[in-house]
């Protein structure tokens, strides 16, 4: 297997579906540590498409977003026209390094697959549980909860007629 095979094959196992999800209690990072500079592209791409609602990092924040598409233009442009980060000067690995780490921070802290913990009592019991769920299942939970909220409030107190 030759190295450009090996990235993609790394960047397919990163962007598994949810069922690694629950083998693995944090997810890998969103780029590589190590990726051939001719491979960017590739992995800005699958980024960006795993951002789209349903994706991996669907739950990105709007306000992230921006910083994140910044961040891979950065990268992008350091690495335009190298074949291998090892011809960057020590400057720009250092600012590579910086915004690569920055789009991880971003992109991990709401990836769907990454694997919250909490202590919760369960009703009519004293005794604390620890329930693990995904962070897109925790998020599609706070929705559901929110959104029963709306509805039983609205049906206590109907809002008034005109």
């Amino acid at each position: 297997m030759n190295k450009t095979q090996a990235i993609i094959l790394a960047i397919g196992i990163s962007l598994a579906g949810s069922a690694g999800a629950f083998m693995a209690k944090q997810p890998s990072s969103a780029i590589p540590k190590e990726y051939a500079a001719t491979e960017f592209s590739v992995i800005a791409n699958e980024i960006r498409i795993q951002m789209e609602p349903g994706g991996r990092y669907g739950y990105v924040p709007k306000i992230d977003r921006p910083k994140i598409e910044e961040q891979l233009n950065m990268m992008a442009s350091l690495l335009k026209g190298v074949s291998v980060i090892e011809e960057l000067s020590a400057d720009d690995r250092v600012r590579l390094f910086n915004a690569q780490e920055q789009v991880n921070g971003l992109l991990l802290q709401h990836d769907a697959n990454r694997l919250v913990c909490e202590k919760t009592r369960v009703t009519g019991s004293h005794r604390p549980r620890t329930v693990c769920m995904t962070y897109a299942e925790r998020e599609a939970a706070r929705e559901d909860a929110a959104r029963t909220f709306r509805v039983y409030n609205r049906g206590i107190n109907p809002e008034p007629n005109g």
